[in-house]
């Protein structure tokens, strides 16, 4: 890809949250003295011989795939040849959404090496599709702590500390002066709450709460809470799914200290389901291929019926470390009596046990599968 046309999408990615005012609360028409016709900067703006793929994260969510999906959408309203991949199969959850709305899953994107690529809800290479560090990265759109991915030209970055990439990507729209489609908004709608658990979430602000109302009326979302509670049905069926697809259907990696720590989140509906399910998972993580040289991996247990959560854990330290960082209840489990955020309140949680821990450098007899 040519330098000018790297620039040039970035400016008009930058346009996006220039352009409208609304949720700023200020419009650059009205606030300056210098009026700019933002359509005329769009025209004519070429990506080389291929599109912009906005995608997000390894094994996706709803959040990471309906957000791209209409992101690529506003793009492709403001003159950008945008189409959105997802790195695998979407899982039950975001199967069901994308029915509900009529909206096909992205093909997947199998490699980004080479290609210009706007991330979204990721900023890390462990958590992105293969060749990302030798993609254009143009963008990054995300709601996490900053990690890891870097550039070597200047990129649109947009992160916000609220509970849903898709708060962001209805922003964006609002700010665009874009209009959003039933379907998109019925996506963004089903992302924030997903990763928001309906509004409960710690990681959940106000701004979330102003957008899924927008988002909903717009989509012909009447009750809210019985289409969430259809989604978490879909999200806790894990249809014809393997005990190890059902593992890595919402798993991420990171790096703690020098440890390498694997953290999945599996639902449940029920406390029997949610019991079976942390039996199925503890045999689950003792089966996990040795090349991945993880130290330990944790599972969030989520009962979808109850709203609470259990944590279960393997390898050397992984126990002690959990209940340090948590404590434990009078079963000597650890758990809680909601759904913690995996971001928000698992990860940081746990990287500061890791401080104290000091930095690994574990003999291979210590690994997890040894």
């Amino acid at each position: 890809m040519k330098k000018s046309s790297i620039i040039a999408v970035c400016i008009a990615l930058a346009v996006i949250l220039l352009a409208g005012g609304g949720v700023l609360g200020y419009s650059i028409a009205e606030n300056s003295r210098v009026n700019i016709d933002y359509q005329a900067v769009l025209q004519g703006i070429s990506c080389g011989n291929g599109p912009v793929y906005v995608i997000g994260h390894k094994n996706p969510d709803t959040d990471t795939v309906c957000s791209a999906i209409a992101y690529a959408n506003l793009l492709k309203n403001l003159g950008i040849n945008a189409e959105a991949r997802t790195t695998g199969p979407v899982n039950e959850e975001t199967r069901f959404v994308l029915d509900y709305f009529g909206v096909n899953a992205p093909p997947v994107l199998e490699n980004a090496a080479g290609k210009s690529i706007i991330a979204v809800d990721h900023n890390s290479y462990t958590q992105a599709v293969d060749g990302m560090d030798a993609a254009d990265i143009l963008g990054i759109i995300d709601h996490h702590n900053t990690s890891g991915i870097s550039t070597s030209s200047p990129v649109y970055y947009l992160g916000m500390p609220v509970g849903a990439t898709a708060t962001i990507v209805w922003i964006s729209y609002l700010e665009s002066g874009i209009e959003i489609s039933k379907q998109d908004a019925g996506l963004l709608a089903s992302a924030i709450l997903s990763d928001t658990a309906d509004l409960r979430s710690s990681t959940t602000t106000a701004l979330d709460a102003q957008a899924l109302g927008y988002l909903a009326d717009i989509a012909g979302i009447s009750d809210i809470d019985d289409y969430y509670q259809k989604m978490q049905k879909a999200a806790a069926s894990y249809t014809g799914m393997s005990d190890d697809e059902i593992f890595h259907s919402d798993y991420k990696e990171y790096d703690m200290s020098g440890n390498k720590v694997g953290i999945a989140v599996v639902n449940a509906a029920g406390r029997e389901k949610a019991d079976e399910m942390s039996k199925r998972m503890t045999e689950c993580m003792k089966q996990i291929p040795a090349d991945k040289r993880l130290d330990n991996i944790y599972v969030i247990i989520i009962d979808r019926e109850n709203n609470t959560s259990k944590l279960i854990f393997y390898g050397a330290g992984a126990e002690e470390i959990a209940k340090a960082a948590f404590g434990m209840d009078d079963k000597g489990d650890v758990s809680f009596p909601n759904i913690p955020s995996r971001k928000k309140d698992i990860v940081p949680a746990l990287t500061e046990m890791y401080k104290h821990k000091g930095s690994s450098n574990m003999m291979h007899e210590n690994m997890i599968h040894e």
